[in-house]
């Protein structure tokens, strides 16, 4: 699609929200929303703007195209909803951090249908409360429930939810400057908004209280009995006493009488239990042959010590540790290219993050001014876009009006050739109408006709045939003999030839063959060749296959050699690295830096490949 028209849908959407705009202008003229009604108008275009706006439509152009359906007459009524919606949308990561916290925060009393009421009042505490003013503010939170906002003021004024809750989000996508602008920003509207937060309190008590249902005392609906009831008079009405309530008990301090009664019974108990076990006869029984003398001690700790020696194990004494060996290890062909290989990827990691680390000390203020101008230039280019598009959505009205009447004119001219073009069809088929009712009689003419000649017809016809079958018949007499004449002459003929190839044959076998190595077979194929000619192109084949095999000697020798070579270069180098790292070893071990190198382990350091 191109990008100078826009799609079907937003020109049929302009065009309803034009003719639902002209009828509501033309019944209410010059009136402008109120505060609820523009806070509703604010949420019902965000939530629609969320849930059914195409993904390459601006909001100011969503705007425009769904405000004439609300009916939003006034100039300065749309552009205050223009920029709520525009300024919901570019503040979204901001407003969202402040929604989720609200909710974290303050879960309990509000709920998660008013997200959107909270999205489009946090945008105009934070970023519009100046330039709207918060006598008009007061106006857009009295007109709501204060259940709904009372939490939301006391989080968005409180200060400390604010730099507790959203500043640590904030500052991941804004900078801190601007975020502490922000905060920093709501405390010159303490004051008032102290009082308004009081003013909904005092006002969601008054709702709570008529909300309550209080119960009402009725009569009930007895039925009246017939008799007259007896109406006494005043003066003998019955007077009673009034009610006079007992004095509430006086509360003494200390124990209760049933408290003092359980422990004077718990003491006296205890002093039975101690005068019980005190008299002698009633000590435990002791047995005289406890109190006399005995060995079992002593001859119980001489046999836990002869046990004890018994199962003393001790072990074994290891050899010392045999000395390392100076010898270097052999290594195979294969192991030592895989020692090559590992210390050669090694030192290709180190010259790695050396040129690394050489190439991040570089200078990024270039890249920064780049970074800067393509950024102004891409805002630029948005915003000629952002015109653009205004300016394309405004022609497109016109646009359509033109084409509605082009299409019309066009409908018009079609509709009188069609009128035309019906006439002739109707004059045509009248005339081809009158043409086959004269076909018909001609033909049906003809056919009564052809019947009275039909049945002479079948006459001639059958005798003609089997005058016709006669002559057939006498035809292939005729050449059946023919064929069997031709036939016998023919049988003849192959036997003779028969017989003349069987004589050739038995004289054949009589005549013996000469054989001649330099001739050939005479079967008449492209290669043919005599005996004396395969010998000799044998003889040329073998000689080039010695030379091909001598050849290839020489190159398997040579390539030997290289790779020998290849490897003792390659094993001198393992040793010089083993050599550095046995050195390492010790140093570390005795506690010493290496400052320098030896001579002969330094010049081996490069490995064959990287010199």
């Amino acid at each position: 699609m191109d990008e100078n028209k826009s799609p079907p849908c937003i020109i049929f959407q302009q065009h309803e929200a034009a003719y639902q705009s002209r009828l509501f202008q033309s019944k209410h003229k010059g009136r402008r929303f109120s505060a609820r009604e523009l806070l509703t108008a604010c949420l019902k275009l965000l939530d629609d703007y969320n849930c059914e706006a195409l993904p390459d439509i601006a909001p100011d152009d969503h705007a425009k195209a769904l405000l004439p359906t609300m009916n939003v007459n006034d100039t300065d009524d749309q552009i205050f909803l223009t920029q709520v919606l525009y300024g919901c949308c570019r503040y979204k990561k901001l407003l969202e951090v402040l929604t989720a916290k609200l909710f974290s925060c303050k879960s309990p009393c509000i709920q998660c249908a008013d997200q959107t009421l909270y999205t489009v009042l946090g945008y105009l505490v934070l970023i519009r409360l100046e330039e709207l003013t918060f006598d008009n503010f007061r106006k857009f939170v009295l007109c709501q429930h204060p259940k709904k906002l009372l939490p939301f003021m006391k989080f968005m004024f409180s200060g400390d939810d604010l730099s507790n809750a959203c500043r640590p989000e904030w500052i991941k996508d804004y900078d801190t400057e601007y975020v502490d602008s922000l905060i920093r920003r709501l405390d010159q509207w303490r004051h008032e908004a102290e009082e308004l937060i009081e003013m909904l309190e005092q006002k969601f008590l008054v709702t709570k209280q008529q909300e309550k249902h209080s119960t009402s005392l009725k009569p009930f609906n007895l039925s009246t009995t017939h008799e007259k009831s007896k109406k006494l008079d005043e003066s003998n009405e019955i007077s009673l006493p009034p009610f006079k309530a007992k004095p509430s008990p006086v509360w003494k301090s200390g124990p209760t009488p049933t408290q003092k009664a359980l422990e004077a019974a718990c003491k006296e108990s205890r002093e039975k239990l101690v005068k019980f076990y005190s008299s002698p006869k009633n000590q435990p029984f002791h047995l005289r042959i406890l109190e006399r003398p005995s060995k079992f001690a002593a001859l119980k700790e001489q046999i836990e010590a002869e046990r004890k020696m018994e199962t003393n194990y001790i072990p074994p004494r290891a050899n010392p540790c045999p000395e390392a060996p100076t010898n270097s290890v052999k290594l195979t062909a294969s192991a030592m290219l895989r020692e090559h290989a590992l210390y050669e990827r090694k030192m290709n990691e180190e010259q790695a993050k050396l040129k690394a680390f050489e190439v991040d000390l570089r200078d990024d203020s270039d890249y920064r001014s780049w970074k800067e101008e393509m950024r102004s230039r891409d805002q630029i280019m948005e915003n000629v876009h952002r015109q653009f598009m205004k300016a394309a959505v405004d022609a497109s009205d016109q646009a359509a009006v033109d084409a509605k009447n082009a299409k019309v004119e066009e409908n018009r001219e079609m509709v009188k050739k069609v009128k035309e073009e019906s006439q002739k069809l109707e004059a045509l088929k009248e005339e081809f109408i009158v043409n086959l009712e004269l076909f018909n009689r001609l033909r049906r003419e003809n056919v009564l006709e052809g019947q009275k000649s039909v049945k002479s017809a079948l006459i001639k016809v059958a005798e003609l045939k089997k005058k016709r079958a006669r002559e057939i018949q006498a035809e292939t007499m005729k050449l059946t003999s023919v064929l069997a004449n031709e036939r016998a002459s023919e049988l003849a003929k192959k036997k003779e030839l028969i017989q003349k190839l069987h004589n050739l044959e038995r004289e054949s076998a009589q005549i013996m063959k000469k054989f001649d190595r330099g001739s050939t077979a005479g079967h008449g194929l492209l290669g043919e060749m005599s005996i004396a000619e395969l010998k000799e192109r044998l003889a040329l084949v073998k000689q080039a296959i010695n030379k091909e095999e001598e050849f290839r000697r020489i190159r398997i020798n040579a390539y030997k050699e290289e790779k020998n070579s290849k490897i003792a270069e390659k094993s001198a180098f393992v040793q010089k690295m083993r050599q550095l790292a046995q050195m390492q070893r010790l140093a570390r071990k005795n506690g010493q830096i290496l400052s320098h190198l030896p001579g002969g382990v330094l010049a081996g350091y490069s490995s064959p490949g990287h010199q």
